[in-house]
């Protein structure tokens, strides 16, 4: 073996770097990794190099030793300050006959604070929350639509801490028996019975740093019946039977064994067995967490707090686009911190038990949405469909920003004014 610019006689790293992140001193520098256009391949060079490449002078990029590389590009050093580049998009083109078309909402619908699916239905029925408060069922086929409920959430002021207004939103239950309408970045929520109008629980998230969440809320089915998750205090979770107002998931947590978990954004997946956390800890750090919700639900109420599978680590950064695609589940971003986010997919399974990806790739930007073989983005120039599984882009719907998903229905749906743009997704 030769001796390489870093001064080691080693095996070559997979990486070139520049002169200053080499020997001692390496560690003191923030760094930024440089895309070379094939696929996600990248060198490095330090902030400085950075600044004066911004300027035209190209730094020298030199071999390095396999030692000398990890000990720069690790995880653990957060001294990644940004990406430089574009990386090389891998495109396979696949058949996608699905063309947008426009659904016109009637009078009352229009405008609406919110709209959610009822995923158990295999034909597009929404409900649709307006602003004064009115829970509607809608059948974008039929056009047909009627009043189930109405909620009013108690006062709430203030914004949410990057700056976002506090919004209502709209849960629905599969089967459509239930439905929730909670304020992101607040603390109070309701769920109503649809059958009969009437609100049968009052929910309150508290106070602690809820400007910082969106309401910790999903609805899934267990053992034949209707349940709902829901944050009853900034670090603890519960579900209840809303038909009864049983809690399912009673325990006594001390200070010992309570969480410093501030719960976020709630994703079910589509059997039923996991659920995922999107939130955060102290410096903050956004740490989304999966656990075993039939194992929650069925006897063990601390699987919540102890049996927690750790997805991923981002300084700064929760509150993000995630969904799940078949039974593993994407996450927006690849990087370690809000500054240093490439776009693209992080691709994690829970059942694995730790936060090693399946797949990351490049490209995906927006909110996601994910079936069985597909995951989709809501880029702003467009749809974007991939393959989860090898990170190919399979298609693209220019234009069409989707909104929702129609899980039953197999739709995409975007709201805007009067009109609901809908997409048939193939099967």
């Amino acid at each position: 073996m030769k001796v390489h610019p870093c001064g080691h006689v080693a095996r070559l790293g997979p990486k070139l770097m520049c002169r200053h992140l080499m020997g001692e001193d390496g560690l003191s520098h923030d760094y930024v990794h440089l895309l070379t256009g094939r696929g996600m391949e990248y060198h490095l060079c330090c902030e400085d190099c950075d600044k004066a490449r911004a300027d035209g002078v190209e730094p020298e990029l030199l071999e390095a030793c396999e030692g000398c590389v990890e000990r720069i590009d690790d995880p653990d050093n957060r001294a990644l300050v940004g990406w430089r580049g574009e990386p090389e998009i891998p495109r396979r083109p696949e058949p996608f006959d699905a063309v947008p078309f426009r659904t016109e909402l009637p009078r009352r619908l229009r405008e609406p604070v919110d709209f959610a699916a009822v995923a158990g239905e295999d034909r597009p029925v929404w409900m649709v929350l307006t602003d004064d408060g009115r829970i509607m069922r809608f059948d974008a086929d039929t056009g047909d639509f009627a009043v189930l409920g109405r909620v009013r959430l108690p006062s709430e002021t203030g914004r949410a801490w990057n700056g976002g207004e506090l919004r209502r939103r709209l849960h629905v239950a599969p089967r459509g028996d239930f439905a929730a309408v909670v304020r992101d970045y607040g603390r109070h929520g309701a769920v109503v019975d649809l059958a009969t109008g009437k609100t049968v629980m009052k929910l309150d998230g508290g106070d602690y740093r809820c400007d910082t969440v969106p309401f910790s809320l999903a609805f899934t089915e267990h053992e034949g019946r209707t349940v709902v998750v829901h944050r009853t205090d900034w670090n603890r979770v519960d579900a209840t039977d809303p038909a009864t107002g049983e809690l399912l998931t009673d325990r006594t947590l001390d200070k010992e064994s309570s969480l410093d978990y501030f719960h976020g954004a709630l994703h079910v997946s589509a059997d039923g067995r996991w659920i995922v956390d999107d939130g955060w800890v102290w410096a903050p750090v956004g740490i989304p967490y999966a656990w075993d919700l039939r194992a929650w639900l069925s006897g063990e109420p601390r699987v919540a707090e102890e049996g927690l599978t750790r997805l991923a680590y981002r300084d700064y950064h929760w509150d993000g686009p995630m969904a799940w695609a078949g039974d593993a589940f994407a996450i927006a971003g690849i990087g370690p911190d809000d500054i240093a986010l490439l776009d693209g997919v992080v691709l994690v399974h829970p059942g694995n038990g730790d936060d090693s990806p399946v797949n990351v790739f490049p490209g995906p930007r927006g909110a996601l949405f994910g079936d069985a073989r597909r995951l989709y983005s809501a880029g702003p120039d467009g749809l974007e469909v991939w393959d989860p599984f090898t990170g190919e882009r399979t298609a693209a719907v220019p234009g069409f920003v989707p909104a929702r998903h129609h899980p039953g229905a197999r739709e995409l749906a975007a709201v805007s004014g009067p009109v609901m743009e809908r997409l048939r997704l193939p099967a």
